[in-house]
């Protein structure tokens, strides 16, 4: 591999390390982990726990990457975009859907 590419490599590997840190410490859980999928600022799902795959029927590997609002049915798809914004500018622990009609 070329310096170049290994500095590339380096770089978004320390970037998503970053990312990864920061919804870490936005989802710390209290005990053993029962959340269903991380995301990163853009909505790109990050860690998946095997509840999720069972629930959803697809694998961690065709989970990881894409966006969260997948998961979602499609009429609420459009309002988590501005939800997951809100989250990201003042993050903090709260449960899922906290004050939210669902």
């Amino acid at each position: 591999m070329a310096c170049g590419q290994q500095k590339t490599v380096w770089r978004r590997l320390r970037s998503c390390a970053a990312a990864i840190q920061r919804v870490s410490i936005c989802n710390k859980p209290s005990g053993p982990s029962n959340t269903p999928a991380n995301v990163d600022q853009s909505g790109d799902i990050i860690l998946v726990n095997a509840q999720t795959e069972k629930l959803f029927g697809y694998a961690r590997t065709e989970l990881l990457g894409r966006k969260v609002e997948q998961l979602f049915p499609p009429r609420y798809r459009r309002k988590h975009l501005s939800r997951r914004d809100a989250f990201f500018a003042e993050p903090r622990v709260r449960p899922m859907g906290a004050g939210l009609e669902l």
